[in-house]
């Protein structure tokens, strides 16, 4: 490339050789993730015991008809309703992070990227040649 002057210094020949290096080892670094899957057992395990956890609560966080409510004790179980949101909302952002890039219509299309940046440097390789 330098050669041919599409670069104009070797400072910006060096400076293009080392971003592509960087994106080279980012993705290195994905393909590395991506290899090793997580076990399916694991989530599965977790999602069971949160669910199971809150069926305790549910049932065990009631109050006793024996004697009359006090003003401590109150109708809607508020810290139970927290606990509630914050775990399930970990546990669904957990099982979007299994497959980040999903299989769903509404997920980000990973296949029609791959052939447009294929298809973009096809195209530039043969214009420089």
């Amino acid at each position: 490339m330098f050669e041919t002057k599409n670069v104009d210094s070797v400072q910006s020949m060096n400076s293009v050789l080392m971003n592509i290096k960087d994106f080279r080892q980012s993705m290195e670094m994905l393909t590395k993730y991506d290899w090793v899957p997580i076990p399916i057992a694991y989530p599965q395990v977790v999602f069971l015991a949160v669910r199971v956890y809150f069926i305790i609560c549910l049932i065990s966080r009631q109050y006793l008809l024996s004697a009359p409510p006090t003003e401590a004790q109150s109708i809607v179980r508020i810290m139970t309703i927290l606990q509630f949101v914050f775990f399930v909302g970990w546990m669904k952002v957990a099982e979007a992070l299994l497959n980040p890039l999903g299989e769903d219509d509404d997920d980000f299309e990973c296949n029609w990227l791959i052939d447009r940046n294929m298809s973009t440097g096809i195209e530039i390789v043969d214009t420089l040649s």
